[in-house]
């Protein structure tokens, strides 16, 4: 996959949901591939997916599963 430097939150979103599902990944090792394939600072990829409801989303469920922050995750009964 190329990744094209960031020109818009919806081309961002675009491209971590491509690396997702091409790499098989999480969102948040997702992000941080992107980060370092673009040579971009984390500042610049925070306000992306800050602007992106849906990427934040992602992210936070993501994260709550994980533990990594605190709610957000809903029961789940373990399948």
């Amino acid at each position: 996959m190329q990744i094209r430097s960031v020109k818009t939150t919806s081309q961002f979103s675009k491209d971590i949901e491509e690396i997702v599902k091409e790499k098989r990944c999480e969102y948040l090792d997702a992000i941080l591939l992107y980060i370092d394939n673009n040579s971009l600072e984390v500042e610049t990829v925070a306000s992306l997916v800050k602007n992106s409801s849906v990427i934040k989303a992602k992210l936070a469920a993501e994260c709550a599963d994980l533990r990594l922050i605190k709610g957000g995750a809903t029961a789940k009964l373990p399948i």
